[in-house]
């Protein structure tokens, strides 16, 4: 029987575009694809940082020194919070689950700048029970011992937790956990995944 329904973040919860941030923060001026490129995907820009190995400011620096284009690369790290938005839908189904007596938990991957900015600005995170966040942990999905460590503290059992992820490898490694899983996509219905969930419970 599930009792617990967790969510990942980012393009579960809040969706997002970085190079479309970039593009739009420097107004589709030249070198901002390169701007993107030096900002994201990179040892520091997300796994570093994600994993609270290094500063805001400090990564900003180090990302900057690597850059044809600084101060661009700057306005664009310092303004990465403008470009996530609520992914209504979603909130709807996390209220919908929750008064239909689920406990919700998050655990995501997200750095300090960001996710203390997020709990400040967005209510619908007051609807969570508990969070496993990257950041504060040292741990980053989809490593097993970020999910173990989340069973522990909230003392749940695999078997009746659902986790909802929109990477393939991170759904993965819950499942092997035993935890139920919802691969999240564009065309995921959360209404419906939950009323089956009820159905079968």
């Amino acid at each position: 029987m599930i009792k617990n329904i967790v969510f990942d973040i980012g393009k579960v919860l809040l969706g997002y575009d970085g190079y479309d941030h970039v593009k739009k923060t420097l107004s589709g001026s030249y070198g901002w694809r390169e701007v993107a490129k030096d900002l994201f995907g990179n040892e520091i820009w997300p796994e570093a940082l994600d994993r609270g190995d290094i500063e805001f400011d400090e990564a900003v620096k180090t990302l900057a020194s690597r850059s044809l284009f600084p101060e661009q690369l700057k306005r664009c790290a310092y303004s990465i919070n403008d470009m996530y938005f609520p992914i209504e839908s979603s909130i709807e189904a996390a209220i919908y689950a929750k008064n239909l007596g689920y406990r919700l938990y998050i655990i995501s991957n997200f750095m300090k700048y960001s996710i203390e900015f997020f709990v400040e600005r967005y209510s619908f995170f007051s609807l969570f029970d508990g969070m496993i966040v990257s950041c504060y942990e040292g741990l980053l999905k989809p490593e097993r011992e970020i999910f173990e460590l989340f069973l522990e503290r909230y003392d749940c059992l695999a078997e009746e937790s659902i986790f909802i992820d929109d990477k393939f490898e991170n759904v993965l490694t819950a499942k092997d956990r035993g935890f139920k899983i919802i691969h999240f996509t564009g065309e995921t219905d959360l209404f419906k995944e939950f009323d089956e969930l009820r159905q079968e419970n």
